[in-house]
C-alpha cells in the first residue's frame, strides 16, 4: 500500500472497482477495464484515460505495474481534453518512468517545459521511440509527481527520478496512457496544494462534449464498413488508414447514424508520396482563372492526393482536402456551381492556403448549423460561416474516396459535438 501523504487531506482517484471519475477519450471500453481493484490498459490502441475534473497544483502518488518489456510506461499531467494534431496523446506534460530512479519529464503536443534532471535512458528491444530498463515481472512500483507553480519532479521508488521548470501549462487533466503494451495501475490519489492566479494561457483545453467515432479497434463501430471496404478501410491502432483501393462501387466510407447541427474534429494526412502537379488557379470570385486562349490558367504544386468530408448526407456538400492552388476547405460542389449565386460560391473560396505540406498532418474543424457552414484548417479560419442553399437538415458523414484514383491517407482524432 502507498503510505499517506503527510502535511494535508489526500484523496483517491480511483475507487478500485469502477472508471468513475474517469474519461476514456478514444471511447473502446476493452481498452481501459478494472481488474483486482487495479486500471488496466490493453496498451492498443494506444489511447488515454483522464481525470473528469482539472487539477493544478497537487502531489500525485500511485503504483504501477507493467507486465511486458516493450512499450513505455507515463501518464500526462496539465492536459488538455482531446489529443493534439497527428498525436495520440493529447498536449501536455509527459512524465515516463521506467525501474527504480529512471525516469523522463518532456513537453508533448506543443506544450513546454524545461527539463532540469533527465537520466540516460536505455532503449527497450522493440522500442523504437526510445525508453528505459524493462521493468516487467519487477512487480509494483510506485510513482510520485508534485507539480508546483510550473515546477515538476518525479519520483519512482522514492529516488529522484527526473524533474522540469517553467511549464507552459500549469492547469489540466491527469492522463493514464496506454503506449503499445500492457500496464496497470493502482491506489491513485492526490493532495490539492494552494492554487495560483493563472493566466488563460497556462490552462489545457476543458472537454467541450466531444465523443469519437473511431474506437482505435473497429472501423465499423461508428462506420458502415461494406464487404468491399475491407481490408482497404482499416483499424491500425489509433488511426483510420485507406489504401485507396475500396472494392465497393460506393467507395468512400460513410457514418451510420445521421448528424444535423455539429462540429466535427479530424486530423487528416496523406499517405503516398508527393508529386509535382498542375493545379488551376482560382480567383476569389470562385472562377478560374484564365489564359489569353480561354484555357485555365495553371501552376505546379507539389501533390500527394485528393480527399474530403462529406456532411449531411450528399457528395455536393465536400469539404476538399488537398494540396491545391486554391487550398483545402472549399466546398467544391457549390464554388464550381454556376446556378448558385455569386456571393455564395465567393463565400465558399478559402481565404487562405492553411494546408501543411504534403505529408504532414492537417486538423479540421468543421462547424455545420442550419445552411451554414465554417471551417478551421490548422487554426487558421479558411472558411467563415458561408451559405450552402439547399443542404438537407440532416444527413450521414462520410471520408471521401476521391472517386477510385487510389490516393492514400489516414484519419485520426475524428470527434464530433452534436449542437442543439
Amino acid at each position: 500500500m502507498v503510505a499517506p501523504v503527510p502535511g494535508g487531506e489526500d484523496k483517491p482517484l480511483f475507487n478500485g472497482t469502477d472508471l468513475s471519475g474517469w474519461v476514456n477519450v478514444i471511447g473502446a471500453s476493452e481498452s481501459w477495464t478494472v481488474n483486482s481493484n487495479s486500471i488496466s490498459a490493453a496498451g492498443i490502441p494506444r489511447s488515454v484515460l483522464r481525470t473528469d475534473q482539472q487539477y493544478e497544483n497537487y502531489i500525485l502518488e500511485f503504483e504501477y505495474k507493467k507486465p511486458m518489456s516493450y512499450g513505455r510506461a507515463g501518464i500526462l499531467i496539465h492536459s488538455d481534453a482531446l489529443p493534439a494534431k497527428g498525436s495520440p496523446w493529447p498536449r501536455g506534460i509527459n512524465i515516463q518512468f521506467w525501474g527504480s530512479g529512471n525516469g523522463l519529464i518532456e513537453p508533448a503536443g506543443g506544450a513546454s517545459i524545461q527539463a532540469v534532471k533527465n537520466p540516460p535512458l536505455q532503449k527497450v528491444d522493440g522500442d523504437s521511440t526510445g525508453g528505459g530498463p524493462p521493468s516487467a515481472g519487477e512487480g509494483w512500483h510506485h510513482i510520485r509527481v508534485e507539480s508546483s507553480d510550473g515546477t515538476v519532479t518525479l519520483r519512482v521508488d522514492g529516488t529522484p527520478a527526473a524533474m522540469g521548470l517553467y511549464a507552459s501549462l500549469r492547469k489540466g487533466y491527469i492522463a493514464l496512457k496506454a503506449d503499445g503494451s500492457q500496464i496497470q495501475f493502482r491506489n491513485i490519489r492526490i493532495r490539492e496544494l494552494p492554487a495560483s492566479d493563472l493566466s488563460s494561457e497556462q490552462v489545457a483545453n476543458k472537454d467541450r462534449g466531444f465523443v469519437s467515432l473511431y474506437n482505435g479497434r473497429d472501423v465499423g463501430k461508428h462506420w458502415e464498413l461494406l464487404p468491399g471496404h475491407r481490408g482497404h478501410w482499416t483499424a491500425e491502432d489509433w488511426l483510420i488508414n485507406y489504401d485507396g483501393k475500396s472494392e465497393e462501387e460506393r467507395k468512400s466510407l460513410w457514418s451510420k447514424e445521421e448528424y444535423g447541427d455539429f462540429i466535427l474534429m479530424a486530423d487528416m494526412k496523406f499517405t503516398g508520396h508527393p508529386e509535382m502537379a498542375e493545379s488551376p488557379v482560382v480567383l476569389p470570385t470562385g472562377d478560374n482563372l484564365k489564359n489569353e486562349d480561354g484555357s485555365n490558367k495553371m501552376v505546379v504544386v507539389p501533390y500527394a492526393g485528393d480527399t474530403g468530408i462529406y456532411v449531411r448526407g450528399s457528395s455536393k456538400n465536400q469539404v476538399n482536402m488537398g494540396n491545391r492552388f486554391i487550398g483545402s476547405g472549399e466546398i467544391y460542389g457549390y464554388r464550381a456551381d454556376r446556378d448558385m449565386p455569386r456571393e455564395v460560391r465567393q463565400a465558399l473560396v478559402p481565404r487562405v492556403n492553411a494546408d501543411a505540406p504534403p505529408g504532414e498532418w492537417n486538423r479540421y474543424v468543421i462547424t455545420m448549423k442550419g445552411d451554414r457552414i465554417g471551417i478551421v484548417l490548422n487554426g487558421r479560419v479558411v472558411i467563415d460561416d458561408a451559405r450552402l442553399p439547399g443542404i438537407a437538415p440532416r444527413g450521414k458523414i462520410a471520408l471521401q474516396d476521391d472517386h477510385g484514383s487510389g490516393n492514400r491517407f489516414v484519419f485520426g482524432n475524428v470527434y464530433i459535438k452534436e449542437l442543439e
